[in-house]
């Protein structure tokens, strides 16, 4: 992360850019025709966790050069991921074989608070922290299987 945090800002906004990009071109793609299967979807919705999880991270990593307050970056963040979730998400309302998702922009929205605590864990451990941590991964997982099982 120090590596990262010391390339030009520039550099650093094109990895958002290009995580924006990537998950983008994925929800462009209609399904493959496999059979319908409850893992595949619970699969998909944890990947919604660990894309918004990244998008968070690197969005984190990119503003570290401005010298924000701590809870100022953290709600620029997870307001940058949630956005861009919500655009992503009624974007697929477009593409043959995908839906607009209210569960899968929560699962977005909390992949991008466990990135949010996550990074600021790295940089100062506490126990307060961990706890953080262990809450907001709990919370994307079930939201995940929330967004898989219930018909939200």
């Amino acid at each position: 992360m120090v590596w990262w945090g010391r390339r030009p800002a520039w550099l650093r906004w094109l990895g958002v850019g290009a995580a924006l990009a990537l998950i983008w071109w994925s929800s462009s793609t209609s399904p493959t025709g496999q059979a319908p299967s409850t893992w595949r979807a619970l699969l998909h919705n944890v990947a919604h966790v660990v894309a918004f999880f990244s998008i968070a991270a690197l969005v984190e990593l990119a503003i570290a050069g401005a010298r924000l307050p701590e809870r100022r970056a953290a709600r620029m963040t997870v307001t940058v991921a949630a956005t861009y979730g919500a655009i992503d998400e009624l974007h697929q309302s477009f593409v043959p074989g995908r839906v607009c998702s209210v569960g899968d922009w929560l699962t977005d929205v909390c992949g991008a608070c466990l990135a949010v605590v996550v990074v600021s864990f790295v940089h100062e451990p506490t126990a307060a922290r961990r706890r953080g941590v262990a809450g907001w991964l709990c919370a994307a997982l079930a939201m995940a299987c929330a967004a898989t099982w219930l018909p939200i």
